[in-house]
């Protein structure tokens, strides 16, 4: 195939449009090939508008060309030719088998890594042949993949194995979590004592993994023996297993409150969430209340935050509590109370205080809560909130009053 001499112009805005061209006007059957050559450039634009391509097109041809990328020395490069292999799916499949059996041992791992992530339950076999490759990354990638894969039948295998090899005990334990096999709880149990760390950690999140209530009373165990700085890896394990438990479940236990609570605080985005699952089912009015503390940090923390409190019938209360006394901003607990309103969950009794609270503070919020409060009094029609549109409309904001004005035109219109 001659390809247009704009693929080897040095500006990579010509190679661009060079790309976007050929990829218009020629057979899928040729263009996937010159796609994945365009996962080579240098230019991250181009190998942005090749991907979207070979994603549009998850061909076996597609996949047979974007394969060998991924031993490609640069990181970017070879990462996004494993993505793509995941987003083809099961077409990757055959394509990335050869790789397997690298004679380097980075492919190796790479693509067992990438064949982990893919509907291959029927090669599992071929990868589980490298469960002694010489390279002991690769090994732990086998053992990775066959759990990911529930490759149950390798069970036995592994059991075997965990005497033996003190270094693949965690990645073995994780494993066996993911085929949630009885006969495993016992020697997961075993490693929740085990004097390293890491795998006291992985064998409480592979316990997570059973569905039992007897499972909640070995973490409460483990909880009590774990330092400060493991906790959370804890409490983020028992949460996951209380969830997943059949009812009727067991109260949590008031003593994980305060654990809870200060786990808020954890850098960690996942773990802040699992705090406030844990805390829903030890919900009082001070325990919403240093919720809502932590309102405003990030969009989904935001989200699991609303989806906690939103049915509790004091959180219109404690919004305003908590934004008077500096504990909320006030911008957050406008639009937490904004957002109620909008999925009905303030009643008509508490529709004035709601009113009210948008209202006294109205002058202090930004322009974008400001015109999401003016919207929200416009649909609800309520007598209440008749001067919250006012406000705006006499904003010293002119872009809140031009939105006033505009709104409230469209509505009178209808």
């Amino acid at each position: 195939m001659v390809l247009p001499d704009g693929f080897a112009h040095p500006d990579p805005a010509v190679r661009l449009d060079t790309l976007i061209t050929f990829l218009a006007q020629t057979p899928p059957e040729e263009a996937v090939q010159v796609a994945a050559l365009c996962l080579h450039d240098s230019d991250p634009g181009i190998r942005e508008e090749a991907a979207q391509y070979l994603s549009a097109h998850p061909t076996p041809e597609a996949a047979q060309a974007i394969a060998p990328i991924i031993q490609h020395p640069e990181l970017p490069i070879r990462n996004l030719a494993g993505e793509l292999l995941v987003r083809i799916g099961r077409p990757a499949v055959e394509a990335l088998l050869p790789f397997v059996d690298s004679p380097n041992a980075d492919v190796r791992k790479f693509a067992i890594d990438v064949l982990a992530q893919l509907p291959a339950q029927d090669v599992a076999d071929r990868i589980a042949a490298h469960i002694e490759d010489p390279d002991v990354n690769v090994r732990l990638s086998v053992i990775d993949a066959l759990g990911m894969l529930k490759a149950t039948g390798y069970a036995p295998l592994l059991r075997q194995r965990y005497a033996d090899h003190p270094q693949e005990r965690a990645h073995i334990l994780t494993a066996l979590g993911a085929f949630r096999d009885p006969r495993d709880l016992k020697l997961i149990e075993t490693a929740l004592n085990d004097p390293d760390p890491v795998v006291r950690y992985a064998a409480a999140e592979a316990l997570a993994r059973y569905p039992i209530p007897e499972v909640l009373t070995l973490l409460l165990q483990q909880l009590a023996q774990a330092t400060p700085e493991a906790r959370p890896l804890i409490l983020y394990d028992l949460i996951e297993a209380y969830e997943s438990a059949p009812a009727p479940r067991p109260p949590l236990p008031e003593t994980l409150r305060p654990y809870f609570l200060e786990m808020l605080f954890e850098p960690d985005l996942e773990f802040k969430k699992a705090a406030i699952r844990g805390l829903r089912y030890l919900f009082d009015t001070a325990t919403l209340e240093a919720l809502l503390e932590h309102a405003g940090q990030h969009d989904e923390l935001d989200i699991a935050l609303f989806e906690a409190i939103a049915t509790h019938p004091e959180t219109l209360t404690c919004i305003a509590r908590c934004a008077e006394s500096g504990r909320m901003s006030l911008n957050a607990a406008a639009g937490f109370t904004i957002a109620l309103l909008a999925q009905g969950c303030i009643d008509d009794v508490q529709l004035p205080q709601a009113a009210q609270f948008l209202q006294a503070h109205f002058e202090n919020l930004d322009a974008e809560t400001k015109m999401a409060a003016i919207t929200l009094a416009l649909q609800l029609q309520h007598p209440a909130f008749s001067n919250l549109v006012q406000q705006g409309l006499h904003d010293p904001d002119p872009s809140v009053r031009h939105y006033a004005d505009d709104v409230l035109y469209a509505t009178q219109r209808k």
